[in-house]
């Protein structure tokens, strides 16, 4: 294997193999790799053009997601996630004559390789305003983990401040409740009132030894 790169559409670098067929076959999943990013930005700028349209609300949904889990199979979370990359994140990527031909982040100034969607949504938390500035002084880049750029936007964000717990009041110790007369039987005791209503507690064993009980 060598170390050679080739740019594939200008964006993706992907490594050389002499192999021809292992050489094909990495050109291809590069390919798909790249389509399926595409695809996500796409299906999230969608959802922020049926957001705004409200064009859901003519067939009964009451919300793009309602439209989104009901009609795709999306999960709650991951329609509110892919919304808010549509609105914040994403932008057209325009040929010479302005058509429309894919879609991409817009915290990238697109002349290299773009952040995945996945990417994208550790970048949340902390605002488009920040990812833009942590990418801009390059603190977070297009070749880092997820985990990566989770761990550095955690970093930049200001702690939540903390509660200060308020005094539990002082409660009044209930009074111990008034014992009720014990079961006839405990634990390897027998309990026996004789005639002048004294209590005696027998252990089995003595009973036992003397058949008093079976």
């Amino acid at each position: 294997m060598n170390n050679e790169l080739i740019i594939m559409n200008g964006t993706v670098a992907i490594p050389s193999f002499t192999n021809k067929v292992l050489q094909a076959a990495t050109k291809k999943v590069f390919q798909i790799g790249e389509t399926v990013r595409k695809c996500a930005y796409e299906t999230a700028a969608i959802m922020a053009q049926v957001d705004e349209t409200k064009c859901y609300e003519e067939d009964g949904f009451k919300s793009v997601h309602e439209w989104a889990m009901e009609t795709f199979g999306f999960k709650k979370s991951a329609s509110y996630t892919l919304l808010r990359i549509g609105k914040e994140y994403t932008r057209a990527i325009t040929d010479a004559r302005g058509k429309i031909k894919g879609y991409g982040s817009n915290i990238v100034d697109g002349t290299g390789d773009d952040f995945t969607v996945t990417q994208i949504e550790k970048m949340l938390p902390g605002g488009r305003d920040l990812a833009v500035e942590l990418v801009g002084d390059g603190e977070i880049t297009t070749d880092m983990t997820c985990k990566e750029i989770e761990k550095v936007i955690k970093s930049h964000m200001e702690p939540e401040p903390e509660t200060v717990e308020a005094e539990e009041p002082e409660t009044v110790e209930a009074e111990e409740p008034v014992e009720t007369e014990e079961p006839e039987t405990v634990e390897h005791m027998v309990i026996v009132t004789d005639e002048s209503g004294n209590r005696y507690n027998i252990p089995f064993e003595v009973l036992e030894k003397y058949r008093i009980i079976d």
